[in-house]
């Protein structure tokens, strides 16, 4: 079972691959809440009203997708997410800054991120 204020299609996608039964959106009236984790019980599978119409909906608009990363972009975004500048970071993972920009921006560019906040934000959606 899932609680979560988080609700997109490819999160939604992501959860069905994992065989997620029960998906309740934490704005969602307490009464679905309830009727999911009776489900649960029941064993049967369960979406809140906006779950279900978020799935459905055929409106296009850029959706949080996981990050493509290679192990060195994945290892500079975890050392930048938890705060540290760039040069810092780029200290810590013994590289040049230029290095650590380079892996930053080819991260941004293969995952169709307008700019660093985007990159940073959707990598701490999905990895932390």
């Amino acid at each position: 079972m899932v609680y979560s204020s988080h609700v997109n299609k490819e999160l939604i996608k992501e959860l069905e691959n994992q065989r997620v039964r029960v998906y309740v959106s934490k704005i969602s009236k307490i009464t679905y809440l309830q009727q999911g984790l009776e489900e649960l019980f029941k064993g049967r599978n369960y979406y809140c009203p906006l779950v279900k119409e978020t799935k459905d909906s055929k409106e296009r608009f850029k959706e949080i997708a996981r990050l493509d990363l290679t192990p060195g972009q994945r290892k500079v975004l975890e050392v930048l997410a938890k705060g540290f500048n760039r040069k810092d970071a780029a200290e810590m993972l013994g590289m040049k800054r230029s290095t650590l920009n380079n892996q930053v921006h080819r991260a941004r560019e293969a995952n169709d991120c307008e700019d660093f906040p985007e990159i940073l934000r959707r990598f701490q959606f999905w990895e932390h």
